[in-house]
């Protein structure tokens, strides 16, 4: 946890965005949106968002030894676009590293009966992850993951096989993204935070009442979150092609 702490109290430009809240007109998110995809050609990219090209770089200015982390997404309500907030960060992470990137779906699962198996299964079953993840596609550096195949916010998994499982995936990725539900309507996202190096709220902006995100906030802290930032989400909600949520 050390990394990220000295990312908390040194990178205020980051940390300062939670002081935003009452300036919605004041974009903390490029506006731009997303080229349409052309038909043969490569995926359309994720957005590319100044503030989590910060992020990133800020977390590895102050990893001087590469240690791994884990980087918690998670909004206060439905629909603030937490999806493309993870998944943008992931391609940034991929695209400045030469390692793999494992993004990690905390979603209740669809209930599909063709689901590969998630990370709790795999774990349960073998000891190891291997099976439960895949790469994604046209992205040889991001691999995904489900972390639980349950339609509910229950994982099925107590704390200190979640803390080896979430180690064991540390071996073998540098950079672990969980993308998580809205913590209004899954509790598990806010146990979850403990396991992480450092937790970013993702804020639909002009939309979410700022007593719910200091609700979240709170909520977050009491669980021993390391709150690391807020990213201001002012895009439609997008979700690249190479993340296939089929599954």
């Amino acid at each position: 946890m050390g990394l990220f702490q000295r990312l908390h109290s040194t990178n205020k430009a980051i940390i300062e965005a939670v002081g935003t809240l009452g300036r919605a007109k004041v974009p903390l998110i490029s506006e731009e949106r997303p080229a349409p995809p052309v038909p043969g050609g490569n995926p359309t990219p994720a957005l590319r968002i100044p503030e989590l090209v910060q992020l990133f770089h800020a977390i590895n200015s102050l990893n001087a030894r590469d240690q791994p982390y884990i980087l918690q997404f998670i909004g206060s309500v439905p629909g603030e676009g937490v999806s493309t907030i993870a998944a943008s960060f992931v391609e940034i992470a991929a695209s400045q590293r030469t390692k793999q990137i494992l993004l990690i779906d905390c979603n209740p699962a669809s209930g599909a009966a063709t689901q590969p198996p998630s990370l709790i299964d795999a774990f349960h079953e073998t000891g190891s992850i291997d099976a439960a993840i895949r790469t994604a596609a046209d992205h040889q550096r991001i691999k995904l993951a489900r972390l639980s195949t349950a339609e509910d916010a229950r994982l099925g998994i107590d704390a200190a096989d979640l803390r080896r499982l979430l180690e064991l995936a540390a071996k073998s990725f540098p950079v672990i993204v969980l993308d998580c539900p809205p913590a209004i309507q899954a509790p598990e996202s806010l146990a979850l935070a403990r396991y992480c190096d450092g937790t970013v709220i993702v804020v639909a902006a002009e939309t979410t009442a700022r007593s719910v995100i200091d609700q979240t906030k709170r909520a977050l802290e009491r669980f021993d979150a390391n709150i690391i930032g807020m990213v201001f989400n002012q895009q439609k909600n997008y979700i690249p092609r190479w993340l296939d949520r089929r599954d």
